[in-house]
């Protein structure tokens, strides 16, 4: 079995705005006299022993840390000798460069408190290849708490690298972005629900600190939590004015801060161990649509047995209960679209309408399309205004309250040779007074910054990876003195939202508005955009007004399309190459074997012939999108079938991590009785959890040759499809 994996894609994005930065010298300019960092330390962890040798090294207008000497069998951790404080749901940014060879990584320590507190555990390590070349890594981590041991209070920033590793490492910064949710106990699924009741029913507190066996006169009905939603009409029907009460446990191992979401139609009182947390009765739900973001607490939950009691009285559309905790708080991003358009330009035509005198070329929207859309490419050395022929833009109606300018931005070179520092700025201009959104962008860094033109006091500046390109930026304004910058990728589909306020668009009612890009330097800039689109935006628009048709590629090969292997293994050793791969837990690992340029997987009874034995492998890399592909020749025997999978953590369970794609499995193969022949049929799956239940989607091929044959069977994985190959050829989407 050979194994190829093609990316065009990166997956993540990092935005820092009001973020706290982190005195971490990581210039390293706070030294001792013998040469080594005052702020930095090794760990004296025994499996870091012996320890590794670090020196403050000078190199021009910069220090560097560098590390040799790796020799312990888990490598080297040199940690911040501060200890800053953090709590569950703080996002943790490290942007750093480094060059040398082996490899190093980034990970913290979680304690619970600043100065003395216990250890409690460590994140999971973000680690990367390093090169002789200096190279900008940016890594993110949410801190969370010990399940069982503690509530994170501080935590050590830490280096790392495995055995055998040199480095050096420079111009160390971290921010610090305060969680907006705590926790990470689940909201319950299981509820117990008395209906109906009273509305006048108030239960007495004994009754709100557990889970009563009868209330108001109604004894206990379990219901299961559906997409995080209780509908009271199953039990007490449709109807305004109907009341239930719903209670559910959460055993907790600490005592920790906790976050929960609830919106109800209509009215609704919520408690933890008897303590009200939120309530709507007075002027009911309000928010919508109906979502459990609609109203937030953040209560605190003791160590043991937790008691949730809500009380819903129903309004005219549905008698819905929504509630969720924090991690399903932190699943929902605040997007914004375009919803109106005012004035286009698609540079799909012969001319434009803009100004900026741009050349007219054909490219691909995003990496993982591969048709192809008109765009706009401008250079130049100094300054060129690219906006609408002259005219004013108001704000639209109430139900579209955002003027917005939009802009998608292919790249600023078509080329890395071709990338010139350089400055984008989408300007909002009243009379003689403007206020300007501006993207600064550096060919020699991985990251783009965004900044207000006047600067505002308490905003910071946003740091966006390069990466994410091609992306929407729209930029926007409503009439009450709100502005807003929101960044949609058609690279790994990530959205985010920033606010902010200014009087200035408050005073104003009337702007002209366009693009203003100038090169910062002597050297002609590049500029490649698509889709200039001045009119309304709305938050979490259901609807696109930019369209556009994926097409599916009947033939696909991942080499023609330029796309980058980031993985590979063509089994030309002599066993499992384990710095690759990893055996799942209850793997008979001599079951795989390699050999004249295969590897060899086998299934075969226990001693006992109580149940079949064989071995799984799962790569230690984890990938987001992409192309995957593997040589393959399928089993025989009756009884047992193979399988080439893309999930989570060994081993997947789409209820729990939500995501599996089966490229195949070949259980159809398998003949109708034990050696009988075999069949023709392969199969493959989409398996998502969403909406509360399981779906499921299964496609059947049939095989062009012999069960003795090879086959390269293949999946692309982009943020627009889940498409299977065989032999190159589509067989489903």
């Amino acid at each position: 079995m050979k194994i190829k994996f093609l990316f065009a894609f990166t997956s993540f994005l990092s935005l820092i705005l009001l973020a706290q930065e982190l005195p971490i010298d990581g210039t390293f300019s706070q030294n001792k006299a013998d040469g080594t960092s005052a702020s930095w330390e090794l760990h004296p962890w025994y499996g870091y022993q012996p320890l590794a040798s670090i020196q403050v090294k000078t190199a021009g207008d910069f220090n560097s840390l560098g590390v040799d000497k790796v020799e312990a069998e888990y490598g080297t951790c040199i940690r911040t000798v501060q200890r800053f404080p953090g709590r569950s749901g703080d996002e943790v940014k490290i942007a750093l460069r480094a060059r040398g060879k082996g490899t190093a990584g980034v990970q913290l320590h979680y304690f619970t408190k600043t100065t003395g507190g216990i250890w409690l555990q460590t994140s999971p390590a973000k680690k990367f290849s390093l090169t002789d070349e200096w190279k900008e890594h940016l890594l993110s981590f949410t801190i969370t708490n010990a399940a069982t041991t503690g509530e994170t209070g501080a935590f050590h920033i830490c280096l790392i690298g495995e055995k055998g590793m040199q480095a050096e490492f420079a111009n160390v910064s971290g921010v610090l972005n305060e969680g907006k949710y705590r926790g990470e106990q689940a909201m319950p699924v299981q509820w117990q629900v008395f209906a109906p009741v009273d509305k006048d029913f108030q239960p007495a507190p004994e009754d709100l600190n557990s889970i009563p066996s009868s209330l108001a006169g109604q004894t206990a009905q379990k219901m299961m939590m559906i997409a995080n939603q209780l509908d009271m009409a199953v039990l007490m029907g449709a109807g305004v004015g109907k009341c239930a009460w719903a209670f559910a446990e959460i055993e907790s191992k600490i005592e920790c801060d906790w976050t929960i979401g609830a919106g109800a139609d209509w009215w609704m009182v919520v408690y933890l161990n008897g303590e009200k947390l939120l309530d709507t009765s007075e002027h009911g739900n309000q928010k919508s649509p109906l979502r459990y973001d609609n109203h937030i607490a953040r209560p605190r939950l003791k160590a043991g047995r937790n008691i949730i009691a809500a009380k819903i009285i129903t309004g005219k559309a549905s008698s819905i209960l929504t509630l969720g905790g924090p991690q399903d708080l932190r699943k929902i991003i605040t997007r914004m679209n375009m919803s109106g358009i005012t004035w286009i330009e698609s540079f799909d035509s012969e001319t434009v309408t803009c100004s900026g005198n741009p050349k007219l070329i054909q490219g691909h929207p995003s990496p993982g399309l591969n048709h192809f859309t008109g765009q706009g490419l401008f250079r130049t050395a100094k300054q060129i205004l690219i906006a609408p022929p002259e005219q004013k833009f108001t704000y639209p109606s109430n139900d579209k309250p955002y003027l917005a300018t939009s802009i998608r931005i292919q790249n600023f070179g078509r080329e890395e040779d071709t990338r010139r520092n350089s400055e984008l700025d989408a300007f909002f201009k009243a009379g003689t007074e403007e206020f300007r959104f501006r993207l600064l962008h550096q060919a020699n860094k991985e990251q783009l910054i965004l900044k207000t033109i006047p600067a505002l006091p308490d905003a910071r500046e946003i740091s966006i990876p390069y990466k994410i390109l091609p992306a929407d930026f729209i930029f926007a304004a409503t009439s009450d003195g709100e502005y807003a910058v929101a960044i949609n990728s058609l690279v790994d589909s990530s959205s985010r939202v920033f606010r902010g306020e200014n009087a200035f668009f408050k005073v104003h009612r009337e702007f002209n508005t366009g693009l203003l890009f100038r090169s910062t330097t002597p050297q002609e800039a590049e500029l490649v955009v698509d889709n200039f689109i001045i009119g309304s935006a709305a938050d979490e628009s259901k609807t696109s007004s930019v369209p556009f048709r994926n097409r599916l590629d009947q033939t696909f090969d991942p080499v023609k399309e330029n796309w980058k292997m980031v993985f590979n293994d063509e089994f030309d050793g002599d066993s499992i190459d384990l710095e690759k791969w990893y055996f799942s837990y209850n793997s008979r690992k001599e079951y795989a074997t390699v050999k004249d340029g295969l590897a060899r997987i086998k299934a075969d009874w226990k001693a006992d012939r109580s149940d079949l034995e064989s071995a799984s492998l799962y790569t230690y890399q984890d990938f987001l999108f992409g192309y995957f592909e593997a040589r393959v020749r399928f089993r025989k025997e009756h009884g047992w079938w193979s399988a080439f999978w893309l999930c989570t953590d060994n081993p997947s369970n789409p209820f729990l991590d939500g995501f599996e794609i089966d490229i195949y499995e070949d259980y159809y193969l398998r003949s109708k009785v034990p050696g009988g022949p075999p069949q023709d049929i392969l199969d493959h799956n989409l398996h998502i959890f969403a909406g509360g239940a399981l779906k499921s989607w299964n496609y059947n091929s049939k095989l062009p040759g012999t069960i003795e044959d090879f086959y390269v069977i293949g999946c692309k994985w982009t943020p627009f499809e889940i498409s299977y190959y065989l032999n190159g050829n589509l067989i489903a989407s």
